[in-house]
């Protein structure tokens, strides 16, 4: 091996074009697993900094390399977070409606084809009213995207129950009796394995002519039918304390809910899971584990058994750039990327800025390691050239 070629490793490890770029801090971004190229995608999200920043990129993440990777688009809608995005199997698409954005609440509708890299905007002829965090899931057996309630532009909380009809093009009020109470920060999946609708709840509220007379936080899962147009509640005991913007996944794998952090009458940094079948809850007991926040982006990946979190709204307020990984075969969280697996800082830390943010190398230890044996090798060989 010559000088040159030795040389050549040195840059080329040394390059900052390995760098894993990763996506800025923020809250409210929506995440879905690609089961066609077997990924993560996250969409969307704001920064707060005396004014919100709006996002509206598609990143992939790749658990298994810790690897974010910005995707090129096209035709891509306004910026937005606290948006409402599923994923549509059938047609491998995004289908996403309304949100946050510049110009406060928007109710506008979209659809983001993987195969041409595009976004194409919808009109149809009905649709909700101007809206953010409302809870939102595909329904595969009567080909429609389920939507509840939400944080309206007039800041109230609507009990209504949509539907967008993929084979009308067109959104549909329905009109189930017993709904749960309008609310925000509520999130909804898709139990494939059953095949039910399940939302678990957030931040409700109740108006009388327009003041709003109480307020608290729910608890138990609602499951919704679409040929019906009916809720059911199921209570459980135990059950984790009532919040909003505290994030659920389903696990396939063990047909289960998967419940993490949240706000409340605290912040909260704990897991829980539910079993679909059996209807209860258990809370994971774990030391190592995200700070505590809410308004994250979490997605399951079938293909590793993990949940993937990202960023999120600290307890101190802060929009976090974190990236962290469930194993959901021992309920355990870890950060990629660190050598040692502590609690994150708290409150009192001073919080991540875009200037400390440290920069990730994929396999970094495997490079410093073929570097180091570089550079020993040009300064023992003597060589010719």
């Amino acid at each position: 091996m010559s000088k040159k070629t030795l040389l050549l490793i040195i840059i080329l490890v040394t390059s900052p074009t390995l760098a894993s770029a990763a996506p800025e801090n923020r809250i409210g971004p929506r995440m879905i697993y690609d089961p066609v190229d077997q990924r993560i995608i996250l969409y969307g999200g704001a920064h707060w900094e005396g004014g919100y920043n709006f996002y509206g990129e598609l990143w992939s993440y790749r658990p298994e390399t810790d690897t974010w990777t910005q995707l090129e688009i096209h035709n891509d809608p306004p910026p937005r977070f606290n948006t409402m995005l599923a994923y549509i199997p059938v047609r491998h698409q995004l289908f996403l409606f309304g949100g946050w954005s510049t110009n406060d609440r928007i109710d506008d509708t979209w659809i983001f084809d993987f195969e041409t890299s595009t976004w194409t905007q919808l009109h149809p002829a009905d649709h909700p009213s101007r809206r953010s965090d409302s809870s939102v899931a595909y329904d595969p057996e009567n080909d429609v995207v389920v939507l509840y309630s939400g944080y309206l532009q007039n800041d109230t909380h609507l009990q209504d129950t949509w539907i967008y009809s993929f084979r009308e093009e067109n959104w549909i009020r329905q009109h189930p009796d017993d709904p749960p109470l309008g609310q925000y920060g509520h999130y909804m999946v898709y139990a494939e394995s059953t095949g039910r609708l399940l939302m678990y709840p957030g931040h409700w509220s109740i108006y009388s002519n327009g003041v709003m007379t109480s307020h608290g936080y729910g608890g138990d899962i609602w499951e919704y039918d679409v040929a019906d147009e009916s809720w059911t509640e199921h209570r459980s005991t135990p059950k984790p304390p009532g919040r909003y913007w505290g994030h659920i996944v389903y696990d396939s794998t063990e047909n289960r809910i998967i419940l993490f952090g949240g706000h409340g009458a605290v912040d909260y940094d704990d897991t829980w899971v539910y079993g679909v079948e059996e209807g209860t809850w258990e809370r994971a007991e774990q030391t190592v584990k995200p700070s505590k926040r809410g308004s994250v982006g979490m997605a399951y990946d079938p293909v590793n058994h993990v949940a993937v979190l990202f960023g999120g709204f600290s307890e101190n307020r802060q929009s976090l750039g974190d990236t962290w990984i469930l194993d959901c075969e021992t309920l355990t969280w870890h950060q990629p990327g660190t050598d040692t697996q502590t609690t994150p800082p708290s409150e009192t830390d001073e919080p991540p800025t875009e200037d400390n943010q440290e920069t990730r190398i994929p396999g970094f230890p495997a490079l410093s390691i073929l570097l180091s044996m570089a550079i020993t090798y040009l300064i023992t060989r003597r060589s010719p050239d």
